[in-house]
């Protein structure tokens, strides 16, 4: 029996997959090879975190378990690192960009999490 993907599981895989590529391509071209240690830890930090993004992305669009599952645990970590990394090593960020990397997270939390979307991935 073939899996059945939803129109939302389509769009979160699909742009979880974009902006992890976009992102990736950006932290590249602005990578900071001035900063001290603890910027440039900040970019490491997020550009693994962005790696794993298209990992999971393309998993999601294949309806793979592992993949929903990855992007739970990713982004509660994402939840606990990136206002931690700005509180306590102080990198500068926009209102806007501090929104977006909680607001994202969240939605993508509470996605995943419901029933119907559970049964796509089984």
């Amino acid at each position: 029996m073939e899996k059945k993907r939803s129109f939302g599981v389509s769009i979160f895989g699909s742009v979880i997959l974009i902006i992890g590529i976009l992102a990736i391509l950006w932290n590249v071209k602005h990578f900071p090879s001035d900063a001290d240690a603890r910027v440039k830890s900040f970019f490491v930090i997020c550009d693994s975190l962005l790696v794993s993004s298209i990992v999971y992305g393309t998993g999601v669009l294949l309806l793979r378990e592992w993949a929903r599952k990855l992007a739970l645990a990713i982004n509660i970590a994402v939840l606990i690192i990136y206002p931690a990394l700005l509180f306590f090593w102080k990198i500068p960020a926009s209102s806007f960009e501090a929104a977006v990397s909680t607001a994202f997270p969240v939605a993508i939390l509470c996605f995943f999490t419901r029933s119907g979307v559970r049964k796509q991935f089984k």
